[in-house]
């Protein structure tokens, strides 16, 4: 037993002891070959930065126009509607008989023009004939312009009818979402009573606000991009639409917006966004993301000294593409690595 545990000692000396001999090759033996690039400054767009909310370009709240009781809700929030189709039906029971007491009229109506017309011929042919006095033949006219105008009086009744009827069928006014929903089956109704909210998600804004002194640089049709982390902090690419000329009297900010394609509906309203509109040129120090080493909360990069890859730590700021901005740390004319980063540790020989 003393003899299996003095050989089992032996070895794990010899272990440790070739453990130490590959840190220490790995540390001062061959130097790692490795590219490096020059830092320098670049010319990169000037951003003015704001925060927003999404929301959809087309929105409308659907009301009604009758006082009347609901009878048919046919949506549900979340619903896919078409232009034209018919959200909510509402009670039509009193238009639908004052429409047929309407075309009972107006029959009649007609039918007292055409024996009015019929009188009227009857009395010039005899007029013509000088068999009737000239009064006879003016009253028939007069009755026959009141016959007709009573009849144009039946039909624009009806026609209104008509129009108030169709009221009762709540249409969605585009194609869309119906995102809130406002009524039920049973629910009455009054004029103007937003029953439903309708938006169309296939093209959405996103409205920020800025500072007056950034205002000034801002035109509308500049070029500009949207950060949304819901969306997985894609940078979707924009124009501004529209910059409010007037401040607001309490913030003293000025309203913008941009309007963004959402054919994938990936984008829903009340999203957070920020705004990033370009608003001229600046100079500032770039290197290859390739190049930047991260542990845990801290970035840093290996700068090429003398042939040995010394870690110092640098504080990022924007995205660039395939590029990052160092706000701190190099100054532009240094030389760090930018492959194989992983792979190296401060100290190391390069080549």
């Amino acid at each position: 037993m003393n003899l299996r545990i003095i050989i089992l000692f032996a070895l794990a000396v010899v272990f440790v002891g070739c453990g130490g001999g590959e840190r220490q090759e790995a540390a001062s033996g061959t130097p790692i070959p490795v590219q490096t690039v020059t830092v320098a400054e670049q010319a990169v767009p000037a951003l003015v930065t704001a925060v927003g909310t999404t929301a959809a370009f087309q929105t409308a709240s659907v009301g009604s126009r009758l006082m009347s009781r609901v009878t048919e809700a046919r949506v549900r929030e979340g619903d896919r509607v078409r232009k034209g189709d018919v959200l909510v039906r509402l009670d039509s029971q009193d238009l639908s008989a004052r429409r047929g007491q309407a075309e009972a009229g107006l029959a009649e109506a007609r039918s007292a023009l055409e024996n009015a017309a019929l009188m009227l011929r009857r009395l010039q042919a005899l007029y013509d004939q000088k068999a009737t006095p000239k009064k006879n033949l003016d009253d028939a006219r007069t009755g026959h312009a009141r016959a007709q105008a009573a009849a144009q009086a039946a039909e624009a009744g009806l026609r209104e009818i008509d129009a108030t009827l169709a009221y009762s069928a709540v249409r969605a006014p585009f194609d869309g979402v119906v995102v809130k929903k406002r009524v039920d089956v049973g629910d009455v109704v009054a004029p103007g009573a937003p029953l439903l909210v309708v938006e169309d998600p296939s093209r959405m804004k996103v409205v920020a606000r800025v500072s007056e002194g950034e205002m000034e640089a801002l035109r509308v049709g500049g070029t500009a991009s949207v950060e949304i982390d819901a969306a997985g902090q894609r940078r979707l690419p924009c124009v501004l639409e529209r910059v409010v000329p007037s401040a607001d009297p309490a913030s003293r900010t000025f309203d913008v917006e941009v309007v963004l394609d959402n054919a994938d509906g990936r984008l829903r309203s009340g999203q957070f966004a920020r705004l990033l509109i370009e608003s001229g040129s600046r100079r500032a120090v770039l290197i290859p993301k390739a190049g930047l080493v991260r542990q845990g909360q801290l970035e840093g990069v290996y700068v090429a000294d003398g042939g040995v890859a010394r870690l110092r730590w640098v504080r990022v700021g924007r995205d660039y593409g395939d590029r990052a901005e160092v706000l701190s740390g190099l100054s532009g004319g240094e030389r760090i690595v930018v492959s194989d980063v992983d792979r190296l540790k401060d100290g190391d020989r390069i080549r």
